[in-house]
């Protein structure tokens, strides 16, 4: 049996998901440098492309949306038209709440996969996650002090933050209740400055259960760091 095989059995249905790609930045970030979702991959396409490529193989029948606020236009440009877009016209004064808050009010799924726009990764990746409950990747790497890490008691996620022991990605799924509880402090106008890791501790804080994905030795889920990253872990030819 193959892998693949195995895995759409893991998996199980997927026609319920919507596939979020966060491909946004602060307006003080977007004036010193290019994200890293727009810039040039060996192929000659950009970054953002490519995940989208991925995402389309793998969720082939799923809504595709992108997350985006800054560099809009210049992303509209070069997405295919069966991608939504949803835009954030006030990243300047909010947060990721606030991009949260939009997608689930634009989205028509009872679940979520989102994908930060800084991670590479490959088709296999994707068919390797089980959507049976709620999830955030964790890597099995040291987590240095300005990155996000998990504490992890009885088998779940118990809080995040910065510097703690297990390394996150920003790959998570929310279903059920969990997306429940996002949309609930995300209509909050007053969190719309939120960051990711306070609107999934209030999921947890609030009766949620956010399982840690441990990624095997296989995985192809890594953060770009700077555009030598870019063209070592990029997997569309």
């Amino acid at each position: 049996m193959s892998r693949r095989h195995v895995s759409k059995i893991k998996r199980g249905k997927t026609k319920d998901i919507g596939v979020v790609i966060l491909a946004y930045e602060s307006g003080k970030k977007s004036r010193s440098h290019t994200p890293k979702y727009l810039l040039n991959t060996a192929s000659g396409d950009i970054f953002l492309e490519e995940q989208i490529r991925i995402v389309t193989k793998t969720f082939f029948k799923n809504s595709v949306y992108v997350a985006t606020g800054v560099e809009c236009d210049k992303i509209s440009e070069v997405l295919p038209r069966h991608v939504r877009i949803v835009e954030n016209q006030n990243f300047h004064t909010t947060g990721p709440a606030e991009y949260f808050r939009l997608l689930i009010n634009n989205s028509t799924e009872i679940s979520l996969l989102f994908i930060d726009g800084d991670l590479t990764f490959s088709e296999d990746d994707l068919f390797d996650l089980d959507f049976s409950r709620s999830f955030v990747v964790c890597a099995e790497e040291a987590c240095e002090p300005q990155e996000i890490g998990a504490t992890i008691s009885d088998g779940e996620i118990a809080q995040l933050s910065f510097g703690l022991k297990n390394k996150i990605h920003y790959m998570f799924f929310l279903k059920g209740e969990e997306l429940k509880l996002a949309q609930k402090i995300c209509k909050n106008r007053d969190k719309n400055k939120l960051l990711i890791f306070e609107i999934l501790n209030f999921v947890i804080n609030n009766g949620g259960e956010l399982h840690p994905y441990t990624l095997n030795k296989a995985s192809q889920i890594k953060k770009i760091e700077s555009v030598k990253d870019l063209y070592e872990n990029t997997h569309i030819q």
